[in-house]
């Protein structure tokens, strides 16, 4: 009897049973290569979710804001510039008076007295994303007493009494006064539109805290001749307007 039947024999068992018995005792050991894979298809699950419901909101969200914009085009303006000569817009820092309406000159030009006083920081400079652009209006500053630097696109330049600048529509432009006196400057738009007033209803009553963004986009939509920020980019505040203004006008922020 040879070393196997002697095993078989001293536990009772056959030889043909033991291997059966130890077949079915044995635990399945489970491969690494197979648990590595459980759990890469488990990120991969994961990952087709996320970008699943990523790519829904992102779809809801575009049809909603083109929604808006759609509402937005629909809307019909209700509110008429009313400029008058002399009338005066002041904020912090600036003062502006209407010397020509656009109803005077047939809407050919807005001519605006403009005094802006130095700002308080001695160290500040001209940057181009603290400018605005007119999207379709050219603007000439001519100045009138003192002196005054200008960002006009990536040009800087200085001007004193009796000399002139021009800046061409859709121009990124910024200006402060120089030697620590205010500056007088005469301004104006071309064509009119209705600036003067967007000057009153929106951007003394933002600078001063008066409404919030909500009731500016609202307003600023409600005219023409709108005057945009350059950062993040007028594009983007034009698009933001035409987004936020049918939220505020059902919020019942009236433009006039």
């Amino acid at each position: 009897m040879d070393a196997a039947d002697e095993r078989s024999a001293s536990d009772g068992r056959s030889p043909l049973i033991q291997v059966l018995g130890i077949a079915r005792d044995a635990k399945p050991v489970q491969s690494s290569h197979t648990a590595e894979a459980c759990v890469r298809e488990g990120n991969s699950t994961r990952v087709r979710q996320l970008v699943r419901w990523f790519l829904r909101s992102f779809l809801a969200l575009m049809a909603a804001a083109g929604g808006l914009i759609v509402a937005d085009s629909l809307h019909r303006r209700t509110c008429r510039a009313g400029d008058l000569p002399g009338q005066v817009i002041q904020w912090e820092g600036e003062r502006l008076q209407i010397l020509q309406t656009g109803q005077q000159t047939n809407g050919q030009v807005l001519s605006m007295d403009t005094v802006r006083e130095p700002f308080k920081d001695p160290n500040f400079r001209l940057r181009r994303k603290d400018g605005h652009v007119h999207p379709l209006q050219e603007e000439r500053f001519q100045i009138i007493a003192g002196s005054a630097r200008f960002l006009i696109g990536d040009r800087e330049v200085v001007l004193h009494a009796g000399q002139s600048a021009v800046v061409p529509r859709n121009t990124v432009h910024h200006w402060m006064a120089l030697g620590g006196e205010p500056v007088r400057v005469k301004a104006d738009y071309r064509p009119a539109l209705e600036t003067g007033e967007l000057f009153r209803r929106v951007y003394a009553p933002l600078e001063r805290g008066e409404i919030n963004l909500l009731q500016a986009m609202v307003i600023q939509t409600e005219y023409e001749g709108a005057v945009w920020p350059a950062s993040p980019s007028p594009l983007i505040w034009r698009i933001m307007a035409k987004i936020l203004a049918p939220i505020g006008r059902l919020l019942g922020y009236k433009a006039c």
